[in-house]
């Protein structure tokens, strides 16, 4: 039995695995074609801002952008817990061959901040109107109101983000430079605004 369950085993437990996520698909019918497109459009949608974000002589074809979306999200899938972490820095890892890595590593910083703005400002309209809209018990009444206030401020946090252009990943590598770590500090293509 635990041969079966086991990869590598005698296989059929991944058979049974397959099988099962086939007749998943299968009850789902059109339904599931449904599903994958309007994932897809997020996808797409991001995929294009990304693109967008680059400055300078630097630019990203669609598919490099999607091929590099999709990969390093699988990447953060697999890893789990610390999925943006190991995601957000995989994708312009990802498409190295096609951009420098700084330029993508910048541009992909620049796409998660307007993703957060539009993650908040999504979140602050659902709740604002699930308020006004139904009778909530007070626990989930008091942590609305919570978010409500809560949201402005990280909206006003990630505007001086913005604002200010906040040097991260530069002003990590120039610290490990001061120590000496690492020995020379790359050349960036960019601005060098957020990266």
């Amino acid at each position: 039995m635990a041969d079966e369950a086991a990869p590598g085993g005698s296989g059929e437990g991944v058979k049974e695995a397959v099988r099962q996520i086939l007749d998943g698909i299968r009850k789902l019918g059109v339904g599931f074609v449904l599903i994958i497109a309007i994932s897809s459009i997020r996808h797409i949608v991001r995929s294009l801002t990304w693109m967008l974000c680059f400055d300078g002589p630097e630019r990203l074809r669609f598919w490099d952008a999607l091929r590099g979306r999709l990969m390093g999200d699988a990447l953060g899938n697999m890893v789990g817990f610390a999925s943006a972490l190991v995601s957000e820095p995989a994708k312009p890892a990802m498409i190295r061959d096609r951009v420098p890595l700084m330029a993508g590593l910048t541009a992909i910083a620049i796409e998660n901040i307007f993703y957060a703005f539009s993650v908040f400002v999504s979140i602050f309209s659902g709740m604002a109107l699930l308020l006004l809209s139904f009778d909530l018990p007070k626990p989930l009444r008091i942590a609305g109101q919570v978010t409500l206030i809560i949201i402005p401020f990280l909206v006003a946090l990630l505007y001086l983000f913005v604002r200010r252009q906040y040097r991260f990943i530069s002003g990590i590598l120039g610290f490990l430079h001061r120590r000496g770590l690492p020995p020379k500090r790359p050349r960036f293509s960019q601005s060098d605004g957020y990266g």
